[in-house]
């Protein structure tokens, strides 16, 4: 789509699709949604160079160095979220829209009859998201 301005000039405007998404969610579609490193998960269990001194000191090196890395690209990737979001590229989601995912859940859950409630009053319907009748 083209505007023109007013001395005459075009400018294109792009429509463009803004993402809602939560931090936690960028954070996992980045790989970096844990808030510590799983770098220590797998690398207890059978390990033989924790039996040795020297292998202990490479070991809890290594592990610092990886928990490091990781922490860097997490605080990295937050950054870029509210960059994002500051740009407009991608946009928190509204209380609604939160208490719609919430509600899907376990009837036992309290959160979820209270995001049920919460849309009731507000006159949407929980399933579908359309205003009630």
């Amino acid at each position: 789509m083209k505007v023109k301005q007013k001395e005459g000039i075009e400018m294109s405007i792009k429509k463009q699709q803004v993402q809602v998404l939560t931090l936690e969610d960028y954070l996992f579609m980045n790989g970096v949604g844990f808030p510590i490193s799983e770098h220590l998960l797998d690398k207890m269990k059978g390990n033989r160079q924790i039996k040795t001194v020297q292998g202990q000191k490479k070991f809890q090196q290594e592990s610092c160095k990886a928990i490091e890395t990781y922490h860097e690209k997490r605080a990295k990737m937050v950054l870029e979220y509210n960059k994002e979001v500051d740009r407009g590229n991608i946009r928190k989601p509204t209380i609604i829209e939160k208490s719609l995912i919430t509600a899907q859940g376990h009837d036992d859950n309290a959160s979820v009859q209270a995001a049920r409630r919460m849309l009731a009053k507000r006159g949407i319907d929980w399933k579908t998201g359309q205003l009630l009748k």
